[in-house]
């Protein structure tokens, strides 16, 4: 649909980092958004290695620091966003979307704002772990739509919470 990509990843398989964050459409400079918000979560991600390490090896305090530090790295990623478009105005505005997940040996930790997804595949069926952030699951979920309206909705694209339109996010964190 559109004449550029707005989507960012990253695949470390080494932190075990999968990150996806997908430029908001209609925005300013959404690729530039997605690539700065990955590249924020990939820097600081790379100081837990050793909380991911004592975690694995029995430390369940650290179960704790993990499950907030994860959406602090979208969080901060946020403010990256929202710094580098106070600081380029022909970036003002600019959003992302973003998924991360940290696997550890046994488990793993998700967090993620806007309304990219992480699934579970199991054998040969997917099951959603996400809930998106968008206005009409909002009202789905506050019972005021259908999920069958809401496929068909107009504003069934509208974001609610997303990566750099402000200092910083709330970010729903799931650790499976």
């Amino acid at each position: 649909m559109r004449d550029h990509n707005e989507d960012a990843f990253l695949l470390d398989d080494e932190l075990r980092l999968y990150v996806v964050a997908d430029g908001v459409g209609g925005h300013n400079a959404g690729e530039v958004a997605s690539g700065l918000a990955v590249r924020s979560v990939h820097r600081e991600a790379q100081a837990l290695a050793q909380a991911i390490e004592g975690f694995e090896a029995g430390d369940m305090e650290l179960r704790r620091a993990l499950i907030g530090a994860v959406p602090r790295l979208i969080h901060n990623a946020s403010d990256a966003v929202f710094r580098y478009g106070y600081e380029h105005p022909e970036c003002q505005g600019m959003a992302t979307t973003a998924v991360v997940f940290l696997a550890t040996a046994r488990n793993a930790f998700i967090s993620h704002a806007g309304d990219s997804r992480a699934y579970l595949l199991r054998g040969d069926q997917f099951r959603q772990l996400t809930e998106d952030h968008t206005l009409v699951q909002k009202l789905v979920k506050e019972g005021q739509l259908t999920e069958q309206d809401a496929a068909e909705h107009p504003q069934r694209n509208v974001i609610i919470r997303s990566v750099g339109i402000s200092p910083g996010v709330e970010c729903d964190t799931l650790y499976i």
